[in-house]
């Protein structure tokens, strides 16, 4: 005698399992509309994780429509570098160094520049921006950069606050790479879509909302209680 297929095994013992359901008086109906219910809160509390976890260190309006400028102490502490991000094909005209007491200018470039450069580091000239100010012995008190492109940024910042080779954005010390990511994010820049950055975390976030979401449905399709399998 031949064996039973696998699709026929399946089908015998599931319509075994309805059969002890109904002798226990539990419904199938009752089972797979609990289950479905615990499945859709699994889903509702994955989506609120989702949407209200920040993707990085500045998300969820903490650095909302923050300058897109950094400042650090270069890798070997020898100089300060100005980091910033353009908008576009806006022109960067003037970077500089000032005084936050007196509003002197300790260090500048000026020029126009549209590279892709970020870090415009105090002592070093580009090829399109000439140092108008040299460097020279930074005072121990409040600074503040400035760069001027299509409109005028101004961040604060104090020697004291600086790590090598790191940029300090809005209190936080993020690597170059970082810097650049986290400005954009919080930018209001159009030419960077916030929306379309989306790191690893949030890409694991959205992948396990979607997988929970086709489970459910898949799941609620393959074992829905037949016509025939109803209690006369």
């Amino acid at each position: 005698m031949s064996s039973p297929s696998g699709d026929g095994s399946h089908d015998i013992i599931a319509a075994g399992a309805r059969r002890r359901l109904r002798d226990l008086e539990i419904q199938p109906e009752t089972i797979l509309i609990g289950f479905i219910g615990v499945l859709l809160f699994v889903v509702l509390a994955m989506a609120v994780w989702l949407f209200t976890r920040p993707s990085d260190v500045c998300a969820g309006g903490i650095c909302s429509g923050a300058e897109p400028v950094g400042v650090a102490r270069t890798s070997d502490g020898s100089s300060i570098a100005v980091h910033y991000v353009r908008c576009g094909n806006e022109a960067v005209t003037r970077i500089a160094i000032e005084s936050a007491t007196s509003g002197e200018t300790l260090w500048e470039l000026a020029g126009t520049y549209r590279g892709t450069r970020t870090a415009f580091v105090a002592g070093q000239a580009t090829d399109e921006l000439e140092e108008t100010v040299e460097i020279g012995s930074l005072p121990s008190e409040d600074l503040v950069a400035i760069v001027e492109a299509d409109t005028i940024h101004a961040v604060d910042f104090n020697r004291i606050e600086l790590l090598r080779g790191f940029v300090l954005y809005q209190g936080f010390a993020l690597t170059g790479d970082e810097f650049v990511q986290t400005a954009k994010a919080n930018g209001e820049c159009e030419d960077w879509v916030p929306a379309l950055g989306v790191g690893s975390a949030r890409a694991l976030q959205i992948g396990l909302l979607a997988a929970a979401a086709l489970v459910g449905v898949g799941l609620a399709v393959r074992y829905r209680p037949n016509k025939e399998d109803s209690p006369v």
